[in-house]
């Protein structure tokens, strides 16, 4: 579980660059045990920061993270450890006629949004998406956009207010928090660390690709909730 001081021997010897991309390729080769050691540790904030510690030093120079996307296909791996998370917490949406309405959208009353689980697995895709060439890779994969694109669609509509007619609620649940939460760091932080490399006419063919990703999304959302807004 990350002891500290294996995590100080460690990025003790990231000077040496050999050690440093073989480092790296052990550390995402190992990703998918992180998640599942963030899901499960007694001590989950210890294990957050330890692994932001390290990851950070490995993926902030832009050539190495090109490298670990391109060869290990990194953002794979960190949509399906979030996907991962995410799946596990889904229960029915309370939106809409129950007859008809089959989206299903995150808990946040589960541990895994109110303890942040998902945050150095965000903190590093955010760390990534950083990096130009990282953010146009990720925006011309129509498999990376898509598979984004369904993990945003579990958060809209979670945690939805019912105004109460009747008996008086003594106590607000505490899960606002959570959604608040998970809105801007799950969904928009990386949003906006894809859009700011978008500035000119350049980057107009990632922007329509996102568009459309958007657009369809949107339609099968709006398709769940049985409604018909507009038409493709």
């Amino acid at each position: 579980e990350f002891p500290q001081n294996i995590v100080t021997f460690l990025l003790g010897l990231l000077s040496d660059e050999d050690y440093k991309i073989s480092f790296t390729r052990v550390f995402i080769q190992h990703y998918s045990r992180i998640m599942m050691a963030l899901l499960y540790s007694m001590d989950r904030q210890t294990i957050s920061n330890r692994v932001v510690h390290i990851s950070v030093q490995l993926l902030s120079p832009e050539s190495l993270a090109r490298m670990m996307v391109e060869e290990h296909r990194l953002l794979y791996l960190m949509l399906m450890s979030l996907d991962h998370m995410v799946m596990s917490i889904l229960t029915s949406s309370d939106m809409n006629d129950l007859k008809h309405n089959y989206p299903m959208v995150v808990d946040c009353s589960r541990d895994i949004l109110k303890d942040h689980c998902y945050w150095p697995i965000i903190s590093d895709l955010i760390n990534v998406l950083s990096h130009k060439s990282v953010a146009f890779y990720f925006m011309q994969d129509e498999r990376l956009l898509k598979e984004w694109f369904k993990l945003v669609s579990c958060f809209q509509g979670m945690n939805s207010n019912h105004r109460e007619l009747g008996q008086h609620v003594e106590y607000e649940p505490d899960t606002y928090y959570s959604a608040f939460s998970a809105e801007l760091e799950i969904c928009a932080s990386p949003m906006w660390s894809l859009l700011v490399h978008c500035k000119d006419h350049t980057t107009q063919e990632y922007l329509h690709a996102v568009i459309k990703n958007v657009i369809n999304s949107l339609h099968d959302w709006f398709d769940a909730v049985n409604t018909r807004p507009f038409s493709r």
